[in-house]
């Protein structure tokens, strides 16, 4: 079982979330960021991985991987 599909008030979410919290605090910690920028880069991230990951088209997945890195680093335009 995953976290996603715990039901609500399970061990498991509630452990999931409290490692997150965990990983949030520590990003700002890193960069004294805002935490609403630290939520949306993590986020980012997460939702970038998952969508290279489940392409069947290696060049996809690399022009996802590199744009969400390069606005990460560099910023927009």
């Amino acid at each position: 079982m995953d976290a996603a599909h715990a039901e609500p008030g399970d061990p498991l979410r509630r452990a999931f979330a409290g490692g997150l919290r965990d990983l949030i605090d520590a990003l700002r910690r890193l960069d004294g960021a805002e935490r609403e920028d630290v939520l949306v880069e993590l986020s980012t991230i997460v939702g970038a991985m998952m969508l290279s990951r489940a392409c069947a088209d290696d060049e996809l997945s690399d022009e996802i991987l590199t744009a969400v890195r390069d606005r990460l680093l560099d910023g927009p335009g």
